[in-house]
């Protein structure tokens, strides 16, 4: 159906599928570039904020400022709100399985520590570094969503990733959206100890 040059998202993400097919795929099968392979669009700096894509999109230029070949997409062809599921749509899909080249960080594969002893040191943590946004009584937004029950349904609350320790990993070096990073705040064995507690939630 795709040709082989758009990789299939989950439902949740099919408006966003349609409009990369439609708009994009001629020059950037799975994320890559036809005409520049050293730029694709998977990882790119416009994709950091829903802003910063919106622009791009309405006025590409090159790193040096200069129009490419890219013409731009004018709100009568992509609404903003479209934008937004199209931008949803590159990041959780098209790069999928690879690390996030957006941070450079690598997520290793994890085993939920189930020891007494990790799941205290990950409330604590919890306590110290995210409570400020998030709590894990209930799915209520406070600043960032509620996590209770986090790693036990299909999807993250946001981003719509698969709920894996993987991807929670993912979440704390390589945030989605406006949640800050934890790469240089919290080790490699604390974000497990963190995922521990969160999987008894």
């Amino acid at each position: 159906m795709y040709g082989g040059r758009v990789p299939s998202g989950p439902r949740a993400l099919r408006a966003g599928e349609k409009l990369f097919l439609g708009n994009c795929s001629g020059c950037h099968p799975y994320g890559g570039n036809i005409l520049d392979a050293d730029a694709p669009v998977r990882g790119a700096p416009s994709l950091k904020s829903g802003e910063a894509f919106i622009r791009w999109i309405r006025d590409p230029r090159l790193d040096n400022g200069t129009r490419g070949v890219m013409p731009p997409f004018l709100p009568s062809r992509i609404s903003d709100a479209q934008a937004v599921e199209l931008r949803r749509y590159i990041l959780n899909v098209t790069g999928a399985g690879t690390p996030d080249p957006t941070c450079g960080a690598t997520i290793p594969q994890i085993v939920v520590r189930t020891e007494p002893a990790s799941i205290e040191t990950g409330r604590q943590l919890f306590q110290a570094s995210c409570t400020g946004c998030h709590t894990v009584d209930s799915a209520e937004k406070i600043v960032g969503p509620g996590l209770k029950g986090i790693l036990k349904g299909k999807t993250l609350p946001v981003g719509n990733m698969p709920a894996t320790p993987e991807n929670v990993f993912r979440q704390l070096r390589c945030p989605y959206e406006e949640m800050p990073s934890f790469a240089g705040k919290l080790s490699d064995d604390q974000v497990a100890d963190l995922i521990a507690y969160l999987f008894t939630k």
